[in-house]
């Protein structure tokens, strides 16, 4: 293996995020901003579960999400889709 080269990755559940560094070669900040990204992602798709599973069901027919639907939706871990 190449002593100059390290490839990091990172995949979300679309695998979507793949950054590779050199070490030494300036390219670290891409897969920082990468990893903030997927983390973001993460943070967000957990807020917005937790709220959608507080939702009475007057509200979801607002929204048009059948109580089942939204209870599968709440359900996922955050890294799925």
């Amino acid at each position: 293996m190449d002593g100059n080269r390290f490839f990091f990755g990172i995949n979300g559940s679309d695998g979507e995020v793949r950054a590779a560094a050199r070490i030494g070669g300036g390219q670290w900040p891409a897969v920082i901003t990468a990893a903030r990204d997927v983390l973001r992602r993460w943070s967000a798709r957990t807020r917005q579960r937790r709220a959608l599973a507080l939702l009475d069901g007057r509200l979801l027919a607002d929204i048009g999400v059948g109580p089942g639907e939204a209870r599968r939706e709440a359900g996922k871990p955050f890294w799925r889709r």
